[in-house]
């Protein structure tokens, strides 16, 4: 090796070994040890751990106290380096942005833990190191596992930008949005579900139930809610429907829910997707218009002459009973006609040219 030793080290599941340990025999003084063999044995032994060791699959280093002793082909690979040249380098050489701990870390025992390290070619990569002492006489050596995780690191970097600009879409989305896990149990939400329906922050909502905010979704509502959110769990599908709940300024509030089931890559049903609609301000402008309507038909009754509103096209917009008695048709056959579909021609004109003065 680099440093004139004649040691050979294989490495496997992740414990490292010295391959010219050999299992030490006393001799008592009648025996004759057969040295030729021995020496054979121990020449066999080193020759099948270094083949071993010199095809395996992933990177292998040895050092003592970072000076790099043997590598294996896959190391070379991996860096970017021949043997002669790692053997003369320190393992802390390699190491991107490295602190008082990196030291530690690659020279303790048993360690795993992740580091940034630059090749050759100056390319930087995300490693995960699996480091273990592989001489017994000597703690000092040790040997460590290079895995490359530069891909799987960029996946999950990629996978948590994605989710943080689904969390930032949401959250600009005025209408109330939450998803909800099988167990019926929050798993995420919006901030206009956190503030203006729950009240809380989202980390006091996720893990909790729909039971767990009584003060939000009024008790005789919330087993209803609960039978819905079954149903959708259990049969997949969509779901449309209005209901109420008290918002934080103790108010009521009428909404509309959609909701739908969404599944895992396997296609089972994992949990629900809730928005909410608040329509409480249209339900007062339905309402409004619907008492004056009643009102005005009230009113329209109650008058003894023939009353009739029409546009200025000629087509009957309502009418009064007196009226439609007149003309021998019910209300609803009246409206959305005209003069011509329901009088004679002559009486047709003839209320045609008034409405045209």
């Amino acid at each position: 090796m680099g440093d004139g030793t004649d040691r050979n080290y294989v490495k496997c599941n992740y414990g490292m070994r010295s391959l010219n340990d050999t299992e030490n025999k006393k001799v008592s003084r009648g025996d004759k040890p057969e040295e030729n063999s021995a020496e054979q044995k121990k020449r066999s032994d080193k020759e099948r751990y270094r083949l071993f060791f010199e095809n395996l699959s992933y990177a292998v280093l040895i050092h003592r106290k970072g000076q790099i002793m043997d590598a294996n082909p896959e190391a070379y690979q991996l860096l970017g380096y021949t043997r002669e040249q790692l053997i003369t380098k320190n393992l802390l050489s390699f190491v991107v942005g490295r602190d008082n701990n990196t030291e530690k870390s690659i020279n303790g025992e048993f360690a795993q833990f992740e580091l940034k390290l630059r090749r050759t070619d100056g390319t930087v990569m995300d490693v995960e190191i699996t480091s273990s002492p592989v001489d017994e006489e000597d703690n000092s050596i040790q040997g460590i596992i290079i895995c490359d995780i530069t891909e799987h690191k960029n996946a999950d970097n990629n996978l948590k930008n994605q989710l943080y600009f689904m969390e930032t879409l949401l959250d600009i989305i005025p209408s109330p949005i939450y998803y909800k896990n099988k167990k019926n149990v929050y798993i995420g939400c919006n901030k206009a579900f956190s503030k203006e329906i729950i009240c809380a922050a989202k980390a006091e909502i996720l893990g909790k139930t729909l039971f767990y905010f009584p003060y939000s979704i009024p008790y005789e509502t919330t087993s209803v809610y609960h039978k819905y959110d079954m149903e959708l769990m259990l049969h997949g599908g969509t779901q449309t429907y209005e209901g109420i709940v008290r918002k934080t300024d103790g108010t009521l509030g009428n909404f509309i829910f959609n909701k739908a089931a969404f599944t895992d890559s396997s296609g089972k049903i994992s949990g629900i997707v809730g928005a909410m609609l608040e329509i409480t301000e249209y339900k007062k402008a339905a309402n409004s218009l619907l008492e004056k309507t009643t009102l005005l038909e009230g009113l329209l009754k109650s008058l003894p002459d023939m009353v009739f509103f029409k546009v200025l096209d000629g087509i009957y917009l309502g009418c009064n009973p007196i009226f439609s008695e007149y003309i021998g048709l019910s209300v609803d056959e009246i409206v959305g006609n005209n003069d011509f579909d329901l009088l004679d021609e002559e009486t047709a004109r003839f209320s045609a040219k008034k409405i045209e003065l």
